[in-house]
């Protein structure tokens, strides 16, 4: 008989992010990005066919016939809520399940780029936070959720299905709109604008209505913070523009150009030793972020805008005075203060030759202390 609480507390307790449960093998953890086994004895169809009769309500087996997948969040005690989605899959089901943090921690506390916080500062248009799935994304987009709660006077509306984090009125004022059964991501979006928000934060960009949708909603005045499954601003550029037919590329290329504020792509990276932070959920303690940053400046929107992602990467290592950072650069300065291991940097990006260059010592004076870009977006060890 498979206890769920007792999985989910035990991937807690290791500080897993994700856990996964099919048949024929043990519960799976994904701790620091790596999986691992649990020690409990395979999973059978019989046990996980009883395990989802036992969460599903009679609505939620409705749609998980219809759809053949369902998605819902699940409180534990002591230990916090999980976000949770069962599949139909090889004759059976599976459950994947992921740890929604019951603390909000702040930009600094995940690592990332400070000058985010004055993007953050913005009054209206698009910032999309990417990554891969695991990457941290939710967690950053309510960090700077929170950061621009606690610092502007604002109408913030959080528009989730289901609601992940659950932020409270600060200086801002803070609604949560859920999604209805059934309803549509125009229909929800259209509900959002008629609230008068300031500030609106959606969940993952993921089809052409959406794009439009809160495109407009950017360039009505309101500040847009999403998310999007991809790995870098220019792939991010690039996916957007895809999405629609050839012959509109040229007007969403402008439409961008004019609306975006910032794209942030950020990885997770296990760290060398685990952290201990009681501001910092277990998952957090033994991962750290690792993020490129693209600030959308008049030479950004110009490359936007002809077409030219291709150069985007060249274009944020020739702007760290502006903010701008590489995810070569971020790495390495992990490397240096000792958070990573360098093979484990290597791992994780596609330009090994960058990442070395940073790293590796530089003249007579030994290593140079932080790579480009890195330097001007942390604050000094206390």
């Amino acid at each position: 008989m498979i206890v769920l609480n007792e999985i989910l507390y035990e991937s807690f307790r290791k500080g897993a992010s994700n856990v996964f449960l099919k048949v024929g093998i043990p519960p799976m953890f994904r701790i620091a990005e790596h999986l691992q086994s649990s020690d409990s004895d395979p999973v059978s169809k019989v046990e996980i066919e009883e395990l989802v009769e036992s969460l599903l309500t009679d609505t939620l087996k409705d749609k998980l016939q219809a759809e053949h997948d369902v998605s819902f969040t699940y409180l534990i005690e002591n230990a916090g809520l999980f976000y949770l989605t069962i599949s139909k899959a090889d004759g059976t089901f599976c459950l994947a399940t992921k740890f929604i943090p019951s603390k909000i921690p702040s930009i600094s506390a995940l690592n990332l780029p400070l000058i985010l916080e004055k993007v953050l500062t913005s009054n209206s248009g698009l910032i999309l936070v990417t990554g891969p799935a695991g990457s941290g994304r939710s967690t950053t987009i309510a960090a700077c959720i929170d950061w621009i709660n606690r610092s502007r006077t604002e109408h913030i509306i959080s528009v989730e299905s289901p609601i992940e984090y659950a932020h409270k009125s600060r200086k801002s004022i803070v609604s949560h709109l859920e999604q209805i059964e059934g309803e549509s991501n125009i229909s929800l979006f259209r509900r959002a604008r008629k609230l008068s928000p300031d500030v609106i934060q959606f969940g993952t960009l993921e089809s052409q209505d959406d794009v439009v949708e809160l495109l407009s909603i950017a360039e009505s005045g309101v500040l847009v913070v999403a998310s999007m499954n991809t790995l870098s601003s220019a792939r991010t550029i690039d996916r957007i523009v895809d999405m629609f037919p050839e012959s509109e590329h040229p007007s969403i290329r402008t439409r961008l150009s004019s609306s975006l504020v910032a794209v942030l792509s950020q990885i997770l990276v296990g760290r060398r030793s685990c952290v201990a932070d009681s501001l910092l959920e277990p998952c957090f303690q033994k991962q750290v972020a690792a993020s490129e940053l693209m600030i959308n400046t008049p030479a950004i929107a110009n490359l936007i805008r002809e077409g030219k992602s291709a150069q985007i990467y060249s274009a944020i290592q020739m702007s760290v005075n502006q903010g701008m950072q590489t995810l070569e650069a971020s790495l390495a300065s992990l490397v240096k203060t000792g958070q990573i291991d360098h093979e484990e940097a290597l791992l994780k990006t596609t330009r090994p030759d960058d990442l070395n260059r940073f790293v590796a010592p530089k003249g007579p004076q030994g290593p140079e202390d932080n790579p480009p870009g890195a330097a001007a977006l942390r604050r000094p060890s206390a």
